[in-house]
């Protein structure tokens, strides 16, 4: 199942291949990027599309707000099927650096 509407506001801890992790109060959550994540500007306007053109444009103590879904990711292991769900941004959007 799809749940729309979903996302993140905190500062980038760390950007490894497709996935960001961000630091949101206390919490560390990661999301994953693909090829249909965007990274918009302040001002919304497209900065770049695709996980590694986004990648690239990212860097640790920026200012996230991340919008995302959750995606099923069930492992088939013979009879048993182990059901697991991860979070795919849909767009990233630059708030600017953290204000201290």
């Amino acid at each position: 199942s799809k749940r729309p509407g979903r996302s993140y506001r905190g500062v980038i801890s760390r950007v490894k291949g497709s996935s960001v992790s961000i630091r949101v109060d206390t919490r560390t959550r990661g999301v994953k990027m693909d090829s249909h994540t965007r990274l918009t500007g302040v001002d919304g306007g497209s900065l770049a599309v695709g996980w590694k053109a986004v990648a690239g444009q990212l860097s640790a103590g920026e200012d996230v707000l991340v919008v995302y879904d959750e995606q099923s990711d069930d492992i088939n292991t013979g009879d048993l099927i182990i059901p697991g769900t991860y979070q795919r941004a849909v767009e990233i959007r630059k708030l600017g650096p953290v204000q201290s």
